[in-house]
């Protein structure tokens, strides 16, 4: 009887665990679709003639630029989880960067361990992370609301926790399984994406008022 117990436990937490990597394979799957979508909306920003030419405090490209750069990090960073914890091939990889679902060992924490802190890629991605966000905000020091959204969407500040301060990188991804984590380096990026578009947005906005000002003033 106790073996019939711990056997149907065993499935329940099975199931469970199903139910939940299921869960979040639906919400990471949705970020790449979002991440793609702000990225679109970000190109169409900045191939926008009257844009591209303006002398605005921050230039469209650099900023698009500065973008791909952090995100191109962000998928070095899980080719090098996924590699290392299964000696994944790299013909295969695209398959699991597509669909974490695929990853044979989900639960590898000890690689994300070794890659993010003992290697030091959690503290480099820090770095880049607020060096994207200083340069946004110093085109918006005037701007409280630009401000805030910046500091929601980038949030990477050190807060206290029992009465110590807990770093950005120990709360996202220490003693986080492999799988985990990838979801939460995915949602870095479309943070980073709906960043740029922000302020791509409020840029291009005040570039054609102003360009519609001008017009009218001639006429």
């Amino acid at each position: 009887m106790t073996t019939f117990f711990l056997l149907f436990g065993i499935l329940i937490n099975l199931n469970f665990s199903k139910v939940i990597f299921k869960g979040v394979s639906n919400t990471n799957n949705y970020t790449q679709v979002e991440i793609e979508y702000y990225n679109k909306l970000s190109l169409d920003i900045i191939s926008n003639e009257g844009i591209a030419k303006s002398e605005s405090t921050l230039s469209p490209y650099l900023i698009h630029q500065k973008a791909d750069s952090l995100t191109a990090v962000i998928q070095m960073i899980k080719r090098d989880l996924m590699v290392s914890s299964d000696n994944i091939n790299e013909s295969e990889l695209e398959k699991y960067l597509k669909n974490i679902d695929f990853i044979p060992n989900k639960t590898n924490w000890a690689i994300v361990d070794q890659k993010l802190f003992i290697e030091g890629k959690a503290s480099e991605l820090k770095k880049g992370l607020l060096d994207f966000k200083m340069y946004l905000l110093n085109g918006f020091k005037q701007d409280p609301d630009i401000k805030e959204k910046l500091d929601y969407l980038l949030f990477i500040e050190d807060i206290p926790e029992y009465g110590f301060y807990k770093t950005w990188e120990n709360r996202l991804f220490k003693q986080n399984i492999l799988y985990l984590t990838l979801v939460q380096l995915t949602n870095i990026e479309r943070d980073i994406r709906i960043a740029e578009n922000l302020v791509l947005n409020h840029n291009s906005s005040q570039v054609l008022n102003l360009n519609s000002t001008l017009v009218n003033i001639s006429d």
